[in-house]
C-alpha cells in the first residue's frame, strides 16, 4: 500500500490519471441533498489557497498501468465532482451565450473551461485534439454509465434514463438541479466572479491517496473503508461477498444477475436490503446458519428465532449460505426468482387470487409476514397459498385494530413458516392462527371497531372491501374514488355549529370509520362541506358505490350519535369480511 506523503489536489489528481473506474462490485451513486449541501458548502467556505480537505481515496493500480486506477473508496465522492465540474461547465457556457463575451477580454473563463476538459472531459491523443476527443475519464458502474456519458456530453439522455433507479434519480438531481441552483445562489451579481473562485476552490480540494498495488486487496479494503460516503448497505456488502466467491472471468456475470434482482425489485418500488432480509428469514436453511453463527459467538442461552436473522445477522448468514452453496449462480438464479415472487408482494396484481388480501397487508403496513409468505409461494400450491395469505391478512387486520404488540403477531409469523416447511400441510397453519388469541378476543375487537379511527389508507380499504363484497366493479387505487368525510374537516354552516359545542369531541369523531365513505372524483368535490341532507340527496344517493348509497339510506341527520351507529353497521359487514 503506498500513501502519498502530502496531501493532493483534485487538479493533480485529474491530471495524473487518465482514466479512473469504479469497479462493479461497487455500490451505485447514493448521494443525495445532505451530501450535495455537506460537499458543496465545504468548498464554498475553504480557503482560497489550500481548499478543502476530503479526508482519503483508496485507488488501486496495475503495475503496468499507472495512468489507470480503479476507484477502492471515494467513487461517491469523485462522481459528484465530475457532476459538481460539470454543472459549473454548463453555467459559464450558458453566461458566455447569453452575454456574447469576448474570449480575447474574457480569458479566464475560457482558462477555467479548459482546465475542466482538459482535465477532465478529455483523453487527448493530441494537444491539438482537446476540444475534438469528448470521452468521460471517469467510467461509472455499468447501471449509471450510460446516463453518466450522455449527461457529461450535454447529450439528450432519455433514451438511457431509468427513473426507476433510485442512482439514475440521484444522478440527475445533483447535474439538473442542486448544483445548478446552488451556483445561482452564490452568484448574486450574475457576473461569474463568485463561480471562477468557486472553481479554484474546488480545484485546490486536497485528498490523501492510499494505493493498493495487489488485486486481493481492493475486494477486501471495499469492505471495510468508505470514507465520508454513506454508511454501506447490507446489499452492498453482500455484492462484494458474491464477487469474491466466483472466478474473476464471471466475475461481471454474476454483478449482472445481481443488478437483474436490483432492478427488479427497485421497479416495484421495493427496497433491495429489505427484500434480502424477507429472503433469508423464508429460507429453510437460515436456521442453521443463524445457529453456527451463535456457536461461534459462544450464545448458549435460549435463543429466539422470530426473526430467523435479525438485520444485524443478514450479511453473516448471507455469507454463511454464499460458502455452503455449491454453485453461486444456482442461489442468485433461485433469489431471482424470489424477487419476481416477492414484487407481487409490495406491489399486489389483480390477477393473483390473493390479491385482496396482498392489497390489504400493504394497506395495513404489515410486511413481516412476507418471509412466511414467500415460503408459501415456494411450498404450497396455488390455493392453500390463497388460504394462507387470506388467515395472515384476517389475523393481521384484528390484531391492527386492537392495537396489540406487533411482536405478538411477528412470532406468530414465524410459527407459521416452521409448519409450513416441516408438514407442507397448511391446515395445521390455519389451525395455529385460529388459536392465536387475538383471534378469540372477538368481543374485544368488536368493542374496538365501534370507536375506532384508523389511518386513512387503512380506513379506506376497510371501505373499499365492504363495497366490493357487494359490488365488482371497483378497483383498489383507482384514482377516481376518494375518501369522505360525512362531518367535514373544514366545518361551515351546521358543522362549525355543531364543532363550537366542542371541539375535542369534534376532532375525535372526524376520522372515525363510521364518519367516511367512498365517493367518485367529482361527487367529493362537489359534496366538500355542504350540510349533511343535501350530501345525502344530492350525492349519496347518485353514488354508484355500496358504501355509499346504501349505508345511508336510513339517516335523516348527522352526528355523533349516527356515527357510532353506522359504525356498527360496518362492523356487521366487516365481520363477514374478516372471518377464518
Amino acid at each position: 500500500m503506498k500513501v502519498t506523503q502530502d496531501p493532493i489536489s483534485l487538479y493533480e489528481l485529474l491530471t495524473k490519471y487518465q482514466r479512473l473506474t469504479v469497479p462493479r462490485y461497487q455500490r451505485e451513486y447514493s448521494w443525495d441533498n445532505e451530501q450535495f449541501s455537506d460537499l458543496f458548502n465545504d468548498i464554498l467556505n475553504a480557503d482560497e489557497e489550500s481548499g478543502h480537505f476530503f479526508g482519503s481515496l483508496l485507488l488501486y493500480c496495475e503495475n503496468n498501468y499507472k495512468m489507470f486506477a480503479d476507484i477502492i473508496d471515494g467513487q461517491q465522492r469523485i462522481t459528484t465532482f465530475f457532476l459538481l465540474l460539470n454543472a459549473i461547465k454548463n453555467y459559464l457556457i450558458d453566461y458566455r451565450t447569453r452575454k456574447k463575451v469576448d474570449i480575447k477580454n474574457q480569458q479566464w473563463i475560457e482558462n477555467s473551461l479548459t482546465k475542466i476538459n482538459s482535465c477532465i472531459f478529455v483523453v487527448p491523443t493530441k494537444l491539438t485534439d482537446l476540444n475534438q476527443v469528448q470521452i468521460p475519464r471517469l467510467v461509472t458502474g455499468k447501471r449509471d454509465n450510460k446516463l453518466f456519458i450522455e449527461i457529461l456530453k450535454g447529450k439528450d439522455h432519455k433514451n438511457v434514463i431509468d427513473k426507476t433507479i433510485l442512482s439514475h434519480q440521484l444522478i440527475l438531481k445533483a447535474s439538473q438541479s442542486y448544483f445548478i441552483n446552488s451556483l445561482r445562489e452564490i452568484d448574486i451579481e450574475k457576473n461569474v466572479v463568485p463561480i471562477v473562485n468557486y472553481l479554484d476552490k474546488l480545484f485546490e480540494s486536497k485528498f490523501i491517496v492510499m494505493t493498493a498495488e495487489k488485486n486481493a486487496d481492493k475486494v477486501l479494503l471495499f469492505k471495510t473503508l468508505n470514507a465520508r460516503g454513506l454508511e454501506l448497505a447490507q446489499s452492498d456488502l453482500i455484492k462484494n461477498e458474491i464477487c469474491k466467491a466466483v472466478p474473476e472471468n464471471n466475475i461481471d456475470d454474476a454483478i449482472d444477475t445481481w443488478d437483474e434482482i436490483k432492478t427488479i425489485i427497485e421497479k416495484a418500488n421495493g427496497n433491495i436490503d429489505t427484500f434480502l432480509f424477507h429472503y433469508l428469514n423464508s429460507n429453510n436453511s437460515s436456521k442453521k446458519l443463524r445457529k453456527e453463527i451463535e456457536k461461534k459467538r459462544g450464545n448458549k442461552g435460549k435463543i429466539k428465532y422470530s426473526p430467523i436473522v435479525p438485520q444485524k445477522y443478514v450479511f453473516e448468514v448471507f455469507e454463511l449460505l454464499l460458502k455452503s452453496s455449491r454453485n453461486v449462480f444456482e442461489l442468485l438464479n433461485e433469489i431471482k426468482s424470489q424477487s419476481e415472487i416477492y414484487i407481487d408482494f409490495i406491489s399486489p396484481k389483480q390477477k393473483d387470487k390473493a390479491y385482496f388480501n396482498l392489497v390489504g397487508l400493504k394497506a395495513l403496513n404489515i410486511t413481516k409476514c412476507y418471509p412466511v409468505l414467500l415460503a408459501g409461494k415456494s411450498v404450497l400450491n396455488e390455493k392453500d397459498f390463497v388460504k394462507l395469505a387470506n388467515a395472515i391478512e384476517v389475523i393481521s387486520f384484528k390484531h391492527s385494530i386492537l392495537k396489540e404488540d406487533p411482536k405478538e403477531l411477528e412470532i406468530l409469523y414465524y410459527k407459521i413458516l416452521d409448519k409450513i416447511y416441516f408438514t407442507k400441510d397448511i391446515k395445521d397453519s390455519i389451525d395455529i392462527i385460529k388459536d392465536h388469541s387475538t383471534n378469540k378476543r372477538q368481543k374485544d375487537f368488536n368493542d374496538y371497531f365501534v370507536k375506532v379511527s384508523p389511518k386513512p389508507i387503512t380506513s379506506k380499504y376497510i371501505l373499499f372491501r365492504i363495497t366490493r363484497k357487494y359490488q365488482e366493479s371497483i378497483e383498489w387505487g383507482s384514482k377516481d374514488i376518494h375518501l369522505e368525510h360525512v362531518m367535514p374537516k373544514k366545518p361551515t354552516g351546521e358543522w362549525l355549529r355543531l364543532k363550537k359545542q366542542d371541539v375535542d369531541k369534534y376532532d375525535e369523531y372526524l376520522n372515525r370509520v363510521g364518519n367516511l365513505t367512498l365517493l367518485q372524483d367529482k361527487l367529493n368535490q362537489s359534496a366538500s362541506n355542504k350540510e349533511f341532507k343535501t350530501k345525502k340527496r344530492n350525492y349519496y344517493t347518485k353514488s354508484r358505490l355500496y358504501v355509499t348509497n346504501m349505508t345511508f339510506k336510513k339517516y335523516s341527520s348527522w352526528g355523533y350519535l349516527q356515527i357510532v351507529q353506522r359504525q356498527k353497521d360496518l362492523l356487521k359487514l366487516v365481520n363477514n369480511i374478516w372471518k377464518l
